[in-house]
């Protein structure tokens, strides 16, 4: 049992909170039965690591016993966990016809949220540019509790996505505030979103095929990962 919160390969988990870390190491950290659950499904689990007060039912052939105090140390809740997985960070691939583009969307819980709307509604890849919240963060990872692990996540800038797109047949789809607006396609689509405060890059504007808004009846806009996971929803039907 490792029980010192100074030990080389404590620290290298803990240090996996930093994003620097994580790209270098090809690693990220989960905690809760839910989420190495879901790892351990897509055979992504490295390690299990294990409080020395975990009683659940989680078994797993490589598996570290830790103090509480270790675990403490590596939990990013308040009501710190007592069951962790090391997961191996896949490189994937653009795929399918249904992409979500994220265009420095900053905020970790709006773009777990549309990761998870993301795979509830049929799309095959997320693509993030890099001012989006990191996919592998913490508070990104919960908030997509274990869709991570059911879709295809690339970090790619706007003009690699356009170039695809087109080599694709793929409808770029925008969502900017305009009177008129088109249809949403239901296929071969790249619906784009912007930052929760400035919205889409203007610069993408020319670029684009399509416009699409969610009508509302009182506010202007709504919140991007409320909005998005709309837009898919309706794209689906």
């Amino acid at each position: 049992m490792i029980t010192s919160r100074n030990n080389p390969r404590v620290k290298q988990w803990a240090s996996l909170a930093q994003k620097k870390e994580r790209s270098k190491q090809q690693l990220f950290l989960v905690e809760g039965d839910h989420l190495v659950t879901e790892a351990m499904s897509a055979n992504l689990l490295e390690l299990l690591i294990v409080s020395e007060d975990y009683t659940g039912e989680v078994r797993f052939k490589n598996t570290e016993v830790v103090s509480s105090s270790v675990a403490e140390k590596l939990s990013n809740t308040k009501s710190s966990s007592d069951i962790f997985g090391l997961v191996r960070i896949v490189k994937n691939e653009v795929t399918g016809s249904r992409w979500l583009f994220l265009d420095s969307v900053q905020d970790p819980g709006n773009v777990g949220t549309l990761i998870r709307s993301a795979v509830s509604f049929g799309y095959d890849t997320v693509i993030s540019n890099k001012n989006t919240a990191d996919f592998y963060s913490d508070k990104v990872v919960r908030s997509s509790q274990g869709a991570h692990f059911h879709i295809n996540l690339v970090e790619m800038e706007f003009d690699e996505v356009k170039e695809l797109a087109i080599e694709n047949n793929i409808t770029l789809v925008s969502t900017y505030l305009r009177s008129d607006n088109d249809e949403l396609p239901g296929n071969n689509l790249c619906l784009c979103l912007g930052n929760e405060g400035s919205g889409l890059n203007p610069e993408y504007k020319k670029d684009m095929d399509k416009n699409v808004l969610v009508e509302t009846s009182t506010f202007e806009s709504l919140n991007v990962s409320v909005s998005g996971s709309i837009l898919m929803y309706q794209s689906k039907r």
